[in-house]
């Protein structure tokens, strides 16, 4: 995940800038709501790998959030080559079982 703003966690959010959803620098600051949670401020933008996430928060705040289902995102400290972002993976997946 690369990303742009300053994340504390605890009541902030990060939405998803790419090709698909480009929001602009206004955008920080914003509350978002969802129903029966505590408002979100925008603090800044991230891109994933594979897309599959419209905006990040802290594990702490999940719960509230109510969530049908779950992803675990990994963010690499050096991500900018190829083999940064392999070497980083690597090291994320010591350890794990083989998928067969």
């Amino acid at each position: 995940m690369r990303r742009q703003g300053r994340y504390s966690g605890h009541g902030e959010c990060l939405l998803r800038r790419d090709g698909s959803l480009i929001p602009g620098p206004d955008k920080l600051g914003d509350k978002l709501t969802v129903r029966g949670a505590p408002a979100l401020t925008v603090v800044g933008f991230a891109t994933s790998m594979s897309k599959s996430a419209g905006a990040w928060v802290a594990p702490e705040q999940m719960a509230a959030l109510h969530p049908v289902s779950l992803q675990m995102l990994y963010r690499f400290t050096n991500s900018s080559t190829d083999r940064q972002i392999r070497d980083g993976l690597s090291r994320a997946t010591a350890g794990l079982p083989t998928v067969r």
